[in-house]
């Protein structure tokens, strides 16, 4: 099984590679969709600006009926992971290197192995709206 804390990790090292500088003090509100086919199991959503971490929310995915707002985001370049921790262990199950819960990124990329932030990244520079969709890799 793998931990959540070393999918962070992994996560974090393969951000590591892009600089996030921001352009200005203006702050900007951040709004994410969230579309699952699975109606239990915690959803967890971390917000990368650059390298580093810089929000993680658990949510009920009753919760995701709504978006989730995040508020005050700085001009930037920005990733956010997100996985449905279906068997409750708060952790994001893996057989192999594969992932046995739903998982997705911003810009929702089809993936064969864990994704650059290159892929995933994406400007913020005015108020906006990323629409995740969790991908199944068990079927």
């Amino acid at each position: 099984m793998f931990r959540q804390g070393a999918l962070l990790l992994a996560t974090t090292v393969l951000f590591a590679c892009n600089e996030s500088t921001p352009v200005s003090n203006a702050t900007h509100t951040l709004t994410l969709e969230v579309a699952t086919s699975q109606t239990k199991g915690d959803v967890y959503v971390e917000l990368y600006q650059g390298e580093t971490s810089i929000e993680t929310r658990w949510l009920n995915p009753d919760a995701l009926r709504q978006p989730v707002v995040f508020s005050d985001i700085k001009q930037g370049e920005y990733a956010i992971v997100v996985y449905q921790d279906l068997d409750g262990n708060h952790e994001l199950t893996m057989s192999g290197p594969i992932p046995q819960e739903p998982i997705g990124y911003s810009n929702n990329p089809r993936l064969m192995g864990p994704p650059s932030f290159a892929l995933v990244s994406f400007a913020v520079t005015k108020d906006s709206t990323q629409k995740i969709t969790l991908l199944d890799y068990r079927s």
